[in-house]
């Protein structure tokens, strides 16, 4: 009696299977791409707005020094009292000549104890920006600048205006008027421990 033989069929994977996982793993790769840029977007975007926001603040505590300069000018205006602004007043924040050590003139700040001394407080606005000042006349040491006496070099503006006398044909008598500079200098302290300077240079 014959034997049937019984074939059996071995399936193997054909060539659109294997395409398939091809890209399965490609899809993966793509994805992981993806998120890893979406991720950076985020953190760009994050950076930009902290980056504005810091800029807003430094901005907000210069605008705040203003105010401490007016307050300044102020003081400067009321001290009307002969020879008050040829000495130091330390409370209130003024000093009749620049340093002559440490500090240049361009950097009067670097020295000064802003917490410790007593340096006048201009008040807090309504953004939170505390600022305190001191001012400096520009001159070289302290007392009289119109005794030639003592040798004080200071800073000044001279206007001159005519007297309309004088002799001699086409002579006019001249007067003037000699303004001393002031140079006043802020720390405005602000939100997120911002903090900015501000200069002014006052002519009375």
């Amino acid at each position: 009696m014959p034997t049937a033989l019984t074939r059996r069929r071995i399936d193997r994977p054909g060539t659109a299977s294997r395409q398939r996982g091809a890209v399965l793993f490609i899809a993966l790769i793509v994805l992981v791409a993806m998120t890893l840029a979406g991720i950076a977007a985020v953190r760009s975007v994050d950076t930009t707005v902290q980056i504005a926001g810091n800029l807003a603040f430094k901005q907000s505590t210069t605008y705040g020094g203003d105010r401490a300069i007016e307050t300044a000018r102020t003081w400067l205006v009321g001290q009307t009292a002969a020879g008050a602004l040829f000495v130091n007043n330390t409370a209130s924040g003024y000093y009749a000549a620049t340093p002559t050590t440490g500090p240049g003139l361009e950097t009067p700040w670097r020295n000064y104890d802003w917490t410790n001394l007593s340096i006048p407080v201009a008040g807090t606005d309504a953004a939170g920006n505390s600022a305190r000042f001191v001012i400096h006349r520009v001159c070289n040491q302290t007392g009289d600048p119109n005794s030639v006496a003592t040798g004080i070099s200071c800073l000044i503006s001279l206007t001159t205006t005519s007297s309309g006398s004088g002799k001699g044909a086409g002579r006019q008598g001249v007067t003037g008027t000699t303004l001393n500079y002031y140079r006043v200098t802020v720390r405005v302290t602000g939100p997120r421990n911002t903090i900015s300077y501000v200069q002014s240079m006052i002519e009375l």
